[in-house]
């Protein structure tokens, strides 16, 4: 019958096991009630698109049963403000309220969490109670809990009550079914009842079921049903109808009645019987009655159904035994057609009998087929001695019977348990499933196949004693109350299924464990910190869970939270975990300094769970605040940096702190540079917090000292010193110098002041502190300015002196280290000089130009001359500043023109800067002493102009006129006017006119005419008195040029003039007009020069044909006048000129007639000369044209640089001046600096190299010659004195560092005592610790690499650590990754060595231990369990084993856990007394997982002992046995019919009693266990088969049943080696014959032994008798003649190959020449 709820229109669910039904309106909810263990329903639907349904079991809140555990979950809100990760919630259980049986204090109350919804498992419902409530209150933090007035109350309901069934009874029976009436009264229960169901079964607790449960629905408070049944059902006599009940808290009652059958009539009824059953043994008494009465019974129901092939089948009629009856065996309940049973297919056999019965053989019979036995009479009279009975026909058959000759297949039969183990020993829930029978079992009116179900319960696969089998009819699951199995036993139920033939089948379950205890809980270790484990800082915490047992069923997996409080979860939800090594990410939820509990639940593997919490931890992500760490002892007051011992460095330090977990230790470490430790490795030196280091440290090396403070959450921070150095020597002294300048001032003008300047000091160890400085009269005397504090400035200007004249004075600096060292040094002395330089001579411009008188100008525009003269007393004047300035203080050439102590100069200017026409300028000189102190003088203006006057001409009026002298001689007057002559520059000084009659005369003006310019107006006239008459018509050449003031002329401007006559006065007194000429003039010379053409060009109109004829002046040289041509404006000629723009010159006549030369024309050159300068030591000495000279003098001072000049002077006086560049006087040696053994100024320890060394120096120091060459020495450091070589270096050299080679050289570098070791410490963490030493250097840092492959770094590239620390590291690597590690370690030498670790395998599972075996072993002394076992761990090995002994597996109570020597195995020593006990075993991988097993042990005392036992075979061969039928382990024998054995060399402490023997084939016995008293040989028929391996065991057996055996191997080979038909080889040659016979023989598996044989005669051996030889070739050296045959003509040989055991195979032939 199926139930159908519609939950949509296209969606239907259908179930037998469960009512299904809605109590809302939504269609898409469904609740069930299910009336059996396992229901199972259908959900059909022909929807297209996603479609939700949701289906609850329906239950009943108010009653449960009494086998009940209650699973309350709880949901609860909290108000906005109120944070719900604050509070958690907790339920109690209070039973019997009514009563007030529990008090309030006594309520132990349980966490359920945080969460707004959650679920708790665990309260069981008490025995003999009534009513429970479960209470919830909630706490805050500080356990303050509100009261418990949420509360939810469940009632323990009473069994079901029930009156029992009236009647049952067999009605109305027809061809459609046979009706069953049942009646009686309801169950009731206080829950209520759900359902009632029916089904007819065999026995009166309903185990054998006929049908299924069906629903029944009562209504009333009686009930009365008719149920109709298959008519094929076989009902018995004992058939009863059954009803159960269940009520809604889940309690179940049935109550069953007998069911009347009606119908006893037996006559002509054939029945079915076994004939081998006892009920065919009764009815053979009562088959004759007619009447058998309440025997029907018996025929009834033992009446056949099923047969089970076994027996014969018999079919009987009561009282048919007066007749012969004719018996059929059909398929169908029809007699055969004509009673012929061969001509019907249905009948398998017939026969008559005339005994009520017949008997059939079944055998043949076929399965699942229902047969009938039919039987046939004819009406018959019976005759009897007082009657004759009338016996009508019979024609019936029986019921039938199905034959079913096999058992049912095996099902399976489940224990619901957790893991293998059950925890409720009240409710043990059995299922069993897949049962199932070949035989149809409905061809009978049977709804199933199986008939019923045996249960039982034991300790061992199929055994009962714990439960004996009883039938629980036909369920499928059963729950059986099982307490008095002990815990930590084990158990296996089997479930017999029996089939209704009788067949049956065993099957039990897997072992299944009671462990009715939860779980020892253990510690809770935190691993990411391994100092303080109180503290953690990382958002990931590794967790570690030790200790945490269950020793039976053992840990299956935990429940891990974080909360801020015991058993809350507001920090981190609870995770499932199956391993004891833990990861929680935290995210960001946590809080510095806050508190936080790590909650774990353990469950072991039956489910029970242990709960436990760490103690309180400390988060803290922030590393300690950083303090400050002084170079020093506390005493002093502040950081030192320097000091001067070199043996000790001490540290202190303060101000680090912690506010969050406080500090843990401190680390302090040296080295050479900031957080560096190469000098003394870091060390954990507690919480103190001062240090000293004791050692010989290096001078001028700065060291650091480096303090790492950590706090207890194992974060660390460092901090460094400032370094100190050890510094023992001074500064190197510096130069010190007066002035601001690069030189040292001899002389200081101011006595209330000086400046002082120095460089160089140097100290390369501390560094310069400060300096001191004082003046006195000598050097380090203070007498004028004691010493006076300068910091660190490298110049100073001291005021407010009071400093004398004319005496040497010196200043003293003193130059202090910050090791409070310090150096002098002495400048050179100085002098104080007030007095300026006085003038002895204003500054003059020269122009020495001959016949000019104009002293305040000069045509020279690329030359000046100066002179001037100063004076002083005191100190020297040494040089003098020209600046040539202008008139309008516009630019000039010459500007601050310093020259040396000269007083006077020419500078010849370039031709870009040559002087300006028209400006006028003046030269100011500043001489400057020592003193530097200066005086200035001006000269006076001159003029610059170098270019001519612009040429003009006459103009009208031109008057003549004659008069007449007073002594009447007559003479001429002429006025002249004229125009045109300009010069802007310096205007016109003169004109000069001459009158000739000729071009370049003047005879009529007898001179030249001077006439005196007045610059006033643009034309000038003056009249001039000449010396002859003029005529009229008379032509007069008038020539006018002009002169400026420079004293530069203009051209000549040549004018013709015609006297024309005018009025006469007084008779000979004429006057006129000068009338110009101006055109038809005449032409004067060759070159055709007029005065008509155009001005400064020849004429081109010639009157006259004058040509120039070049003259012979060999011919005319004594006619003509001597010339003298000479450069310059003076009479003496000057070769060379300084002018780069003018030249000059002028020409005389030395002898000979002036007048002969009519005119004359020059041409001229230019040249250039620098200038020079002067000294302040020696004046200027002319050394004439010498090139070197020798200063013979003492008085030159140290520390002074002195300068040579060299003036070079022409015939001009012009010179040029050059300068040397100085000498220094140097009386001192150079000052020491310091030398480092590295080219980088730094020194080392140690280095690598031995065929090379480096050296760098800085700080040797000259300061006045400077470093010409550098020396370096290379010597042994205990023989400083002994130079090994030496090195020059010039002053060329461009490096303060060299490196250099060298060989022959013997040094043992660093090495590495041992490897790098590789540990997984945490799920992701791996520590790497390198167990490395230098024993000559030390260890700088080492690298850290780690990849995934070897030489590979995909996890982490090379990260430098320094010595002393260990490589803790995080790694993104899942389970199984291979972990390579690469070490890259360096010394102090610089030497790296790479080193690699093990390679480990990331491990976040326990071992594998398995193969568990363990073996009793009795002595005199001490009976003793080993234990042998198989571990693995592929990732990171097992660290250790340990093993334990005790009376339940997995608790150790007689001998403690205690780790064992090997991980394969231990030995412990057995306790008496003891029948069995537990081998409990733990393995530790190198994670620190572990796994138990645990293995039972049978404690079998003092059993024999076989050290010395062994078993012998004697062989049995055809042929005498060989020392090669049996080796250690195996014998060989050709007899294949019988053994002989014998043995020896058991002991016994007390009695061996007997000895048996078995033989085995592989695993199974061929010959079992056989005693052979006390005999030690025995014989054994058996049948071997060839070449299979047997074992013979024999074991001795002490007086109290204990033994021991020892075996022997042995196997049959009854044949020979076979023949492979090839010949044997052979080799006649020389006289020998050589055999080779591998190829004759078959080989096997063993060793072959041979004979040879070689005669000259069949029979004989005279030529070889070669025995039991291994080879397989042979060379026979054959002779010309035995005694057996004078002459040999052939051989005959034969070759016995002989076999294990002794079997022989011969070979032979006759070998003829």
């Amino acid at each position: 019958m199926k139930f159908n709820n519609s939950t949509t229109a296209n969606t239907k669910i259908y179930s037998n096991d469960m009512l299904l039904f809605n109590e809302t309106n939504n269609s898409e909810l469904v609740y069930f009630t299910s009336f059996t263990e396992e229901p199972c329903f259908d959900i059909i639907t022909e929807d297209t698109i996603e479609h939700h349904m949701t289906i609850k079991e329906k239950g009943h809140t108010e009653f449960i049963t009494s086998r009940a555990l209650l699973n309350p979950t709880v949901s609860w809100t909290t108000d906005d403000k109120i944070s719900r990760q604050s509070l958690r919630v907790q339920l109690g259980m209070f039973t019997d309220i009514a009563s007030e049986k529990t008090d309030y204090q006594d309520v132990t109350f349980v966490d359920v969490g945080s969460y707004l919804s959650q679920s708790y498992e665990g309260f069981q419902t008490p025995k003999g109670v009534t009513t429970i409530e479960i209470k919830m209150r909630v706490c805050n933090k500080i356990n303050t809990c509100s009261e418990s007035n949420l509360t939810q109350i469940f009632h323990v309901e009473s069994p079901v009550r029930n009156e029992l069934v009236s009647t049952s009874e067999l009605r109305n029976s027809n061809v459609s079914c046979l009706l069953v009436h049942m009646n009686g009264i309801p169950f009731q229960a206080d829950s209520g009842i759900l359902f009632h169901q029916w089904s007819l079964c065999l026995d009166e607790a309903c185990k054998r079921q006929i049908s299924s449960w069906k629903l029944l629905n009562i209504t009333g408070s009686t009930f009365e049903v008719n149920i109709c049944i298959a008519p094929e059902t076989s009902l018995k006599t004992n058939t009863y109808g059954c009803i159960r009940a269940f009520s809604t808290a889940g309690n179940e009652m049935t109550s069953c009645a007998k069911t009347n059958v009606s119908n006893t009539n037996t006559d002509r009824t054939i029945f079915d019987f076994e004939l081998t059953s006892n009920a065919w043994k009764h009815v053979l008494e009562i088959k004759h009655s007619s009447n058998v009465g309440e025997q029907y019974e018996i025929l009834q129901n033992n009446e056949l159904d099923f047969a089970n092939g076994k027996s014969a089948v018999v079919g009987v009629m009561l009282y048919a035994d007066q007749r012969n009856l004719t018996w059929y065996l059909v398929t169908t309940s029809t007699l055969p057609p004509s009673g012929d049973c061969d001509k019907s297919s249905q009948c398998q056999n017939s026969l008559t009998t005339g005994n009520g019965y017949a008997t059939f053989d079944i055998t043949h019979l076929m399965q699942n087929i229902r047969y009938y036995i039919c039987a046939f009479a004819d009406e018959s009279i019976v005759e009897r001695e007082y009657s004759t009975e009338h016996l009508s026909s019979i024609q019936e058959c029986s019921d039938g019977f199905v034959v079913d000759r096999e058992p049912p297949s095996a099902g399976n039969v489940l224990i619901e348990n957790t893991n293998g183990f059950v925890a409720n020993l009240r409710s043990i829930k059995i299922y069993w499933k897949g049962f199932a029978d070949n035989v149809h079992s409905s061809m009978m009116g049977y709804d199933r196949d199986i008939d019923y179900y045996m249960l039982a319960i034991g300790h061992r696969r199929g055994q009962d004693d714990i439960m004996h089998f009883r039938n629980v009819g036909h369920v499928h699951s059963v729950n059986e109350d099982i307490q008095a199995v002990l815990n930590g036993a084990s158990f296996f139920v089997t479930v017999k299924a029996v089939d209704f033939a009788g067949h049956e089948t065993k099957v039990s379950s897997d072992e299944v464990l009671v462990d009715t205890t939860p779980p020892f809980v253990g510690d809770i270790h935190i691993q990411s910190n391994l100092y303080s484990p109180r503290y953690f800082s990382s958002h990931i915490l590794s967790v570690r869970l030790s200790n945490f047992m269950d020793h039976e069923s053992g840990i299956d997996f935990f429940e891990v939270c974080i909360g801020t409080y015991v058993n809350l979860c507001d920090t981190v939800e609870s995770k499932q975990e199956s391993v004891d090594v833990i990861e929680i990410a935290m995210e960001n939820a946590l809080r510095d300094g806050s508190t936080y509990f790590i909650n774990v639940k353990a469950f072991n593997r039956a489910g029970l769970p242990s709960r436990t919490v760490s103690r309180s931890l400390s988060f803290d992500s922030s590393p300690p605040e950083l303090g400050f760490v002084f170079d020093g002892t506390r005493k002093d007051a502040t950081d030192i940096d320097f000091q001067n011992t070199s043996t000790e460095i001490h540290i202190h330090w303060k101000g680090f702190n912690d506010p969050h977990s406080g500090m843990a230790y401190y680390e302090v470490g040296l080295g050479t540079r900031p957080f560096v430790d190469n000098v003394e490795s870091i060390i954990n030196v507690g919480l103190r917090e001062d240090f000293k280091w004791l050692d010989n440290f290096q001078h001028g090396t700065r060291y650091y000292a480096t303090v790492n403070a950590c706090n207890n959450a194992g974060l660390c921070q460092k901090r460094t010193s400032n370094g100190i150095v050890i510094d023992p020597s001074p500064p190197i002294q510096g130069l010190v110098s007066i002035g601001s300048g690069s030189k040292h001032h001899r002389y200081v003008a101011n006595r209330g002041s000086v400046t002082v300047q120095w460089v160089g000091f140097q100290d390369p160890e501390s560094g310069l502190d400060h300096f001191d400085i004082c003046i006195g009269d000598s050097p380090s005397n203070c007498k004028y300015l004691p010493y006076k504090h300068c910091q660190l400035r490298n110049s100073i200007v001291l005021t407010g002196l009071s400093l004398p004249e004319n005496i040497n004075l010196f200043v003293t600096v003193r130059a202090f280290n910050k090791a409070k060292i310090f150096t002098n040094q002495t400048s050179d002395y100085f002098r104080i000089d007030t007095t300026a330089p006085v003038i002895f001579e204003r500054p003059q411009i020269r122009h020495d130009m001959s016949g000019v008188s104009s002293n305040n100008g000069q045509w020279e525009r690329s030359l000046l001359k100066l002179k001037w003269k100063f004076e002083d007393k005191q100190s020297p004047i040494v040089s003098h500043i020209l600046t040539l300035k202008t008139h309008h203080d516009g630019h000039t050439p010459v500007e601050y023109l310093h020259v040396g102590n000269i007083d006077k100069l020419t500078i010849s200017l370039h031709e870009n800067d040559l002087l300006n026409n028209g400006d006028k300028y003046f030269v100011t000189v500043t001489g400057c002493n020592l003193a530097d102190l200066c005086t200035e003088a001006i000269s006076e203006n001159i003029t610059v102009d170098s270019s001519p006057p612009h040429v003009g001409g006459f103009k009208p009026p031109l008057n003549w006129n004659t008069f007449k002298k007073n002594g009447g001689e007559m003479l001429s007057n002429v006025t002249l006017t004229w125009y045109g002559f300009i010069d802007p520059e310096s205007e016109i000084e003169s004109y000069f006119i001459t009158l000739s009659r000729t071009y370049s005369g003047n005879e009529l003006s007898n001179e030249t005419i001077v006439v005196t310019a007045s610059n006033q107006h643009s034309e000038m006239n003056t009249s001039i008195t000449l010396v002859e008459t003029i005529k009229p018509d008379d032509i007069v050449i008038i020539s006018i040029w002009a002169m400026n003031k420079i004293g530069l002329n203009s051209s000549v401007s040549r004018t013709s003039v015609l006297a024309l006559s005018g009025s006469s006065r007084h008779g000979n007194i004429s006057t006129g007009r000068l009338e110009l000429v101006k055109h038809s003039c005449d032409v004067h010379f060759c070159n055709s020069d007029c005065t008509c053409a155009v001005f400064g060009k020849p004429c081109t109109m010639k009157k006259d044909n004058i040509t120039c004829n070049s003259m012979n002046v060999s011919e005319i040289a004594n006619e003509l006048p001597t010339l003298r041509v000479v450069a310059g404006l003076t009479e003496t000629h000057e070769g060379t000129t300084a002018s780069s723009n003018c030249l000059s010159g002028n020409w005389n006549i030395i002898s000979g007639n002036e007048s002969a030369f009519e005119r004359y024309e020059w041409s001229a050159g230019l040249t250039n000369q620098p200038i020079g300068e002067g000294s302040d030591v020696y004046g200027l000495t002319n050394v004439g044209v010498n090139t070197q000279i020798t200063f013979n003098t003492s008085s030159l001072l140290h520390g002074t640089r002195y300068y040579c000049t060299v003036s070079s002077y022409n015939i001009l006086g012009l010179h040029t001046t050059g300068n040397s560049d100085g000498f220094m006087i140097d009386i001192d040696i150079p000052i020491q600096g310091t030398v480092f053994n590295t080219r980088s100024f730094s020194n080392r320890h140690f280095q690598s190299s031995t065929t090379e060394f480096e050296i760098s120096w800085y700080g040797f120091t000259d300061h006045l010659s400077g470093i010409r060459s550098y020396e370096v020495a290379y010597v042994e450091a205990s023989e400083t004195k002994q130079d090994l070589f030496s090195l020059y270096f010039d002053e060329n050299a461009k490096s303060d560092s060299i490196h250099l080679n060298i060989s022959e050289c013997d040094m043992d570098i660093g090495h590495v005592l041992d490897v790098v070791k590789v540990r997984q410490i945490g799920p992701s963490t791996i520590r790497v610790v390198p167990f490395i030493l230098d024993r000559e250097s030390g260890i700088r840092k080492w690298s850290l690499g780690i990849g995934t492959t070897e030489n590979g770094y995909q996890l982490q590239t090379f990260q430098n650590k320094f010595h002393g620390s260990d490589g803790i590291v995080s790694l993104n690597a899942s389970h199984g990754t291979s972990i390579f590690v690469t070490v890259i370690v360096e010394n102090n030498a610089g030497l790296t060595s790479t080193l690699k670790g093990n390679t480990i395998k990331i491990d976040r599972t326990p071992p594998d231990v398995v193969e568990i075996k363990a073996e009793f072993r009795a002595s005199d002394l001490n009976d003793t369990i080993f234990a042998r076992w198989s571990a693995n761990d592929e990732e990171s090995g097992i660290a250790y084993c340990s093993c334990g002994l005790g009376n339940v597996g997995g608790q150790s109570d007689i001998i403690p856990m205690q780790v064992s020597d090997s991980i394969e195995g231990c030995k412990l020593v057995a306790i008496e007394n003891k029948s069995e006990v537990f081998v409990n075993v733990v393995c530790v991988n190198g994670m620190e997982l572990e796994t138990f097993a645990s293995t039972k042990v049978n404690v079998i005392r003092h059993v024999p002992t076989t050290d010395d036992a062994i078993v012998n075979v004697v062989p049995l061969n055809e042929y005498s046995p060989t020392l090669r039928d049996c080796d250690e382990t195996t014998c060989t024998q050709s007899n294949q019919n019988k053994l002989c054995l014998e043995w020896t060399g058991f002991q016994d402490v007390r009695y061996i009693s007997g000895y048996e023997y078995r033989i085995l084939v592989g695993n199974f016995s061929e010959r079992k266990w056989s005693p052979c008293k006390r005999h030690t040989f025995t014989e054994v028929n058996i049948r071997m088969q060839e070449n299979v391996i047997y074992t013979a065991e024999v074991r001795a057996i002490n007086r109290i049943g204990h033994s021991a055996e020892v075996s022997k191997d042995i196997r049959s080979l009854p044949n020979g080696p076979g023949l492979t038909g090839q010949p044997v080889k052979t080799v006649f040659s020389n006289s020998t014959l050589f055999l080779d016979w591998q190829s004759v023989f078959e080989h096997t598996e063993f060793e072959l032994r041979y004979d040879v044989m070689i005669g000259s005669q069949s029979g004989y051996t005279d030529l070889l008798e070669l025995q039991n030889t291994g080879s397989l070739q042979y060379t026979v050296p054959v002779p010309t003649s035995t005694i057996v045959s004078p002459v040999i003509t052939e051989l005959h040989i034969t070759i016995n190959a002989i076999g294990l055991t002794g079997f022989q195979t011969r070979y032979g032939f006759v070998y003829r020449y």
